[in-house]
């Protein structure tokens, strides 16, 4: 099965993509004025997406094939952190100085701090949901998290890491969206 790039993501000055690579490991960074490769960066096995931190500092790839992140470090397009995560992750959001790496189907929210570039928890959402896609608000200080299977939308405060559950919000909902937020993403 070829997978090769599902999504790039692009700086926040708009200068370069960050394309990752499924099939060879690796994020393609791309420079849109000059339209070409500038950078190949190998991160672990199987890589979804970048994300963009908000500062634009770092890179988050989730590498789905070894359940791992990698922070890639923009100014220098080098991977400065690689970390444990969980299995199905399909997004990346940021709060309060920190990332909330996605689990899906084992309801988990992986925390890592940005300063230190260490874990900094897991939040488990409940049992047997299917965990979607996220957004984080405009001042950047809470997550509002999509659960298709119990109908609900939990927001995480991203300082304290608390949950608050917003239930029956319609039928199996599939992401949320906040005019202006830097984390709307489909996938």
């Amino acid at each position: 099965e070829i997978k090769g790039i599902n999504n790039a993501s692009i700086t926040n000055d708009g200068r370069y993509l960050y394309a990752a690579d499924s099939d060879l490991g690796v994020v393609g960074v791309i420079d849109t004025r000059e339209d070409k490769v500038v950078k190949v960066i190998r991160v672990g096995k199987d890589p979804w997406r970048a994300y963009m931190s908000h500062d634009g500092k770092y890179a988050v790839t989730i590498n789905n094939g070894d359940e791992t992140i990698s922070v890639i470090d923009t100014g220098s397009n080098k991977v400065v952190a690689t970390l444990e995560a969980g299995p199905d992750m399909t997004g990346v959001n940021f709060a309060a100085g920190k990332a909330f790496v996605i689990s899906s189907t084992t309801s988990f929210v992986y925390v890592y701090d940005m300063q230190s570039l260490k874990p900094a928890g897991r939040i488990k959402i409940g049992t047997n949901l299917q965990i979607e896609t996220a957004t984080t608000d405009t001042a950047d200080q809470k997550v509002y998290l999509a659960s298709s299977t119990d109908h609900s939308i939990y927001i995480i405060d991203g300082r304290t890491q608390a949950v608050e559950r917003v239930a029956n919000v319609g039928m199996f909902p599939w992401g949320t969206h906040i005019m202006d937020s830097k984390d709307n993403y489909c996938h």
